[in-house]
């Protein structure tokens, strides 16, 4: 667990309030959440210890999670990855590395493919972003979890992000958020499968061999289409294995001091 606690910053960015930590040593690296509604910038807290004594670590809330602001609706790819956009500039960026897992994976490629003078290496742990369907994710019905799911997934920081999970109006919020992401026409109009040919930045993509929400065979498309990608499927658990196995190879792909051509 995380050694020391880290203070919770806002930017504003385009009207919208954004939460972030900082802390590490080195080149700069920007951290992305997940899609679960739990997923902020704390589930990394376990890894920042870690990370930190690499990299000087921005990792932060997307609109929409955690303590960044929440709006009703109107969720979409580009308000996400101009967030982003604006969030770097706002703490005086002009490049950096991107490590990020699920969901948060497909913005920052989003955010790579239109700024690509703003990314150096990007890490992708399960990015969603060519497979069509939005599996195990209940789109009409939506439910906010209950604590005893968070215990199982956060252990001590369980409690920490319940109480910012559990704000006014996050489950409505939520719901509309998974309605557009799970939208057959939205996915197919923000597919990476034709902006990754056009990526030229060095590209770590990681999953797990039994992943049934994004299955790997997705993961290994993506590896053919990106120019210079790296790929590393791992095992999975017999539900669905420790999402951040690859956290390690990851971790040695942005801090290589040369990134050998891939292919």
């Amino acid at each position: 667990m995380l050694k020391i606690e880290l203070e919770n910053k806002f930017v504003t960015v385009d009207g919208r309030k954004v939460r972030y930590v900082e802390g590490g040593d080195g080149p700069p690296l920007v951290i992305l959440h997940s899609l679960a509604v739990h997923g902020s910038l704390n589930q990394w807290r376990p890894y920042f210890d870690d990370i930190g004594a690499i990299r000087h670590f921005y990792a932060i809330d997307m609109v929409g999670w955690g303590l960044s602001d929440m709006p009703a609706d109107n969720y979409s790819f580009p308000m996400w990855f101009e967030t982003l956009k604006g969030f770097v500039e706002a703490i005086g960026l002009e490049k950096t590395d991107i490590l990020a897992m699920s969901l948060g994976s497909w913005i920052s490629a989003l955010f790579a493919h239109k700024y690509p003078e703003r990314v150096n290496r990007l890490a992708l742990l399960e990015s969603p972003g060519l497979n069509p369907a939005l599996a195990a994710q209940n789109t009409t019905n939506f439910k906010l979890p209950g604590i005893e799911v968070l215990r199982s997934a956060y252990g001590d920081d369980a409690d920490l992000t319940y109480a910012e999970m559990n704000q006014p109006g996050r489950e409505e919020a939520y719901g509309n958020l998974l309605k557009y992401v799970g939208d057959p026409a939205v996915r197919e109009e923000w597919s990476l499968r034709p902006r990754l040919p056009d990526m030229k930045m060095p590209i770590f993509l990681s999953n797990l061999d039994n992943n049934r929400a994004i299955p790997a065979k997705y993961t290994y498309e993506a590896f053919t289409l990106a120019e210079n990608a790296r790929l590393y499927i791992h095992p999975g658990g017999p539900e669905f294995g420790n999402n951040y196995t690859g956290l390690p190879a990851a971790l040695q792909f942005l801090t290589a001091k040369e990134v050998p051509p891939a292919k």
